[in-house]
């Protein structure tokens, strides 16, 4: 078997090494962190920017809808004028008939 003599100079050496390792790990959290609360401030303006897309696509298909239903009632609308102006240009013929007799 062979014995292995641990020194104080190989205590002290990896204690320097887990010294070392703690601190890039704390170096680490703190870019971790860093980065954590810019995507958090990123995802907070996306939410903010989407609400408003969705806001805009409400009003688009909202206005959508009245160009829609403003279309059919014109179409409604047209449909009912040339039905009068029939029913005037009957009368204007049985008027010019009457007189003509």
């Amino acid at each position: 078997m062979v014995s292995e003599k641990i020194t104080v100079e190989d205590i002290i050496k990896k204690a320097q090494l887990v010294k070392k390792r703690f601190q890039e790990m704390q170096y680490n959290i703190s870019k971790l962190e860093i980065e954590l609360a810019n995507a958090k401030k990123l995802l907070k303006e996306q939410e903010e920017i989407n609400f408003t897309l969705g806001e805009e696509i409400k009003m688009f298909k909202l206005a959508h809808r009245l160009t829609e239903t403003s279309a059919e009632e014109k179409g409604e609308l047209k449909q009912k004028i040339n039905e009068i102006i029939r029913s005037v240009d009957l009368c204007i013929a049985q008027l010019s008939e009457e007189n003509g007799n």
